[in-house]
């Protein structure tokens, strides 16, 4: 298994060096190429402008924000990189809470986070076993792949789970799905 981050965890005045890995197998899933029914030759895939059907290059491709319907803004590499947050590769605790405090469907993608190297350990060990005896979880913030992430820390058996959270806003609201309304028992 392989790291796919390596950073610090803060909190107060502790800060300890931790790495990431994925907890989620993904070896398992099958996956389907499309292919040409003829030759079993695989699809390839053109980009095409829907507006004038030309095929286009990546160099010819910009990004664009679209504020109303059919009208963009161009957006620049250059101006999305002077908005997009700056990694300290720290996780920064910001609290500490119940964990039936958060909603299951807040819950997102899931990490083991390890102690990096030996003089981590300790202060590795002394979060999980604080948590454990607390009974709380860590709520903490930390850039991953040019984002900010909202996070929990929960300790698990002799380590730690990171797990991305969704923000409020992105959590659809359950009263919106007409057919709960009408389910009954009659």
């Amino acid at each position: 298994m392989r790291s796919i981050w390596t950073g610090t965890i803060s909190f107060l005045l502790v800060s300890f060096s931790v790495k990431l890995y994925n907890a989620i197998e993904t070896s398992e899933k099958i996956s389907f190429n499309q292919l040409h029914s003829d030759c079993f030759g695989p699809i390839g895939y053109s980009k095409q402008c829907k507006k004038c059907g030309s095929v286009v290059s990546n160099e010819e491709i910009v990004k664009g924000y679209e504020y109303d319907k059919g009208q963009y803004v161009v957006v620049s590499p250059d101006e999305i990189s002077s908005i997009a947050p700056k990694s300290n590769e720290s996780i920064e605790v910001i609290g500490f809470i119940d964990p039936n405090e958060v909603p299951t469907t807040y819950f997102d993608a899931s990490y083991f986070v390890a102690p990096n190297g030996p003089s981590a350990g300790k202060a590795y060990s002394l979060l999980r076993d604080a948590m454990n005896l607390t009974g709380l979880i860590a709520v903490a913030k930390v850039i991953l792949r040019d984002r900010e992430e909202l996070i929990t820390l929960t300790p698990n058996a002799d380590g730690l789970i990171l797990q991305k959270l969704h923000y409020r806003h992105e959590v659809r609201d359950q009263s919106q799905v007409p057919e709960i309304g009408r389910a009954s028992c009659r």
